[in-house]
């Protein structure tokens, strides 16, 4: 489950609670059809812009970069409540396909 949020992202939706426990990933206009406004999108992960250093250790090092930088790394501030939200939103993708 934790390639769901880069394919999500890169879909162009949004995690959104439809439900107690239950999350969906829709995108802006399903949203809005739902009364659900963007700014109430889950928080739980982000791709954060950085810039990347390795030193002659191999010790990496990532520096907090501006929006335009083209490196992006993933951050789940809270593990357990994006592993919930994804599990709800994966179960409810998968369970649409062949219908």
């Amino acid at each position: 489950m934790w390639s769901t949020a880069s394919l999500l992202h890169a879909a162009g939706r949004r995690v959104y609670r439809t439900g107690d426990d239950e999350w969906e990933a829709l995108s802006d206009g399903e949203a809005r059809l739902r009364g659900l406004a963007p700014e109430t999108a889950s928080r739980s992960f982000a791709f954060e812009p950085v810039t990347v250093t390795i030193d002659e250790q191999t010790n990496l090092k990532r520096i907090p970069a501006g929006d335009d930088s083209p490196v992006r790394i993933f951050h789940a501030p809270d593990p357990q409540q994006y592993a919930q939200e994804m599990q709800s939103c994966l179960g409810k993708l998968l369970g649409r396909l062949g219908r």
